[in-house]
């Protein structure tokens, strides 16, 4: 399974984030800030994850499995902090460039400050 590696920054309104692809590719995120891993709220805890491609969420781009205290966690299209519930935020072509990179297949998320 190939791996992204997300390195974050945290500020008091927001998380931003350079995800890094195995292609050598860094995109720009934008997250919750950190709230303690609160519901709808917080970016999710450091760590590493499993992602699947999502075919029946909200979004339907990506699903990151196992958060703790958590479900329903996607990566997925957005451009303001608003526009998450506690996703990882990315553009559209971005997204797209991810899901050629990673054939639609599982892969591993690590995510580091």
């Amino acid at each position: 399974m190939i791996k992204f590696v997300l390195k974050r920054t945290y500020f008091a309104d927001r998380t931003e984030g350079r995800l890094g692809s195995p292609s050598g590719r860094i995109v720009t995120t934008l997250e919750r800030p950190d709230r303690n891993n609160q519901v709808n709220v917080s970016c999710i805890p450091e760590g590493t994850y499993e992602v699947h491609r999502d075919r029946h969420g909200r979004h339907t781009w990506f699903k990151v499995l196992d958060v703790e205290r958590r479900t329903a966690i996607e990566i997925h299209e957005g451009y303001k902090v608003s526009h998450s519930a506690g996703c990882i935020l990315l553009d559209l072509l971005e997204l797209q460039d991810i899901m050629i990179e990673t054939k639609g297949l599982p892969f591993i998320l690590e995510i580091t400050s």
